[in-house]
């Protein structure tokens, strides 16, 4: 996600670039801030990845304020292009009347006859060439990621802590887990002392079976505890005679 918001990011900076340097109309220009937000935003997700999951909440949110401004821009250039290119023609137009003014004012005949002037028709077809088939890749691009925004969201929410815990809570689980060790060691060394005293009674082997199915749960939630063969469950070929 971090990455196509990057290369969305670029992209629209690039292609307000193309259709109007230096930006100067509404169009343009919001072009420019939604890249520039969205090539910040990417560049964060980045950082986050390599740093951890603290700032997860707020990078999704930005992440979402973005995709949504580009989700606008690009769905109201597919529904109406003649408006913003109408735009982008009248300013060009209006910056002909001034270059024009100025260069009369110029006593060299070079700096006059460099002065190009394009028709109204002409700047019409350049604008709508420079938007017409960009505008849907863009809309295709932002709505995967306004996809997969909404998608981590849903499993950030589900699942805060998976693939990872954040702060406090692996400190929680540490306890637990030494706790647990604790725990489990104690009901170990209750078992060997009434093996050692030899009182096999009913009372060891339900204390026995109930180490051994508390041991098996616990390992299978916070990993081995002992190493001792007498209490891990023995392999296939340990119950075969001579190799057990």
């Amino acid at each position: 996600m971090a990455g196509l918001s990057t290369a969305l990011g670029v992209g629209f900076i690039i292609w307000a670039v193309i259709v109007q340097n230096p930006p100067k109309t509404a169009l343009t220009i919001g072009m420019v801030i939604l890249g520039t937000l969205a090539l910040c935003v990417g560049l964060l997700g980045l950082l986050i990845s390599f740093m951890g999951r603290a700032c997860l909440a707020i990078l999704l949110l930005c992440s979402f304020l973005v995709a949504i401004g580009e989700l606008a821009l690009t769905i109201s250039l597919v529904a109406d292009m003649d408006k913003p290119v109408n735009a982008l023609v009248d300013y060009t137009l209006d910056s002909y009347k001034d270059t024009a003014r100025d260069a009369l004012g110029d006593v060299e005949p070079k700096r006059r006859s460099l002065f190009e002037v394009k028709t109204r028709e002409e700047l019409e077809a350049e604008f709508t060439n420079d938007l017409q088939y960009a505008r849907y890749i863009f809309l295709v691009l932002s709505i995967i990621e306004f996809i997969l925004v909404i998608i981590t969201t849903v499993v950030k929410i589900k699942h805060p802590y998976k693939g990872g815990v954040e702060g406090d809570e692996e400190d929680q689980l540490a306890a637990q887990s030494a706790m647990a060790q604790i725990q489990l060691e104690g009901l170990k060394n209750s078992v060997k002392t009434s093996n050692e005293n030899g009182s096999e009674s009913s009372t060891y082997a339900a204390s026995k079976k109930m180490y051994k199915s508390v041991t098996r749960k616990m390992t299978q939630k916070y990993g081995e505890f002992t190493n001792d063969p007498a209490f891990q469950k023995k392999k296939w070929w340990q119950n075969i005679p001579g190799l057990g």
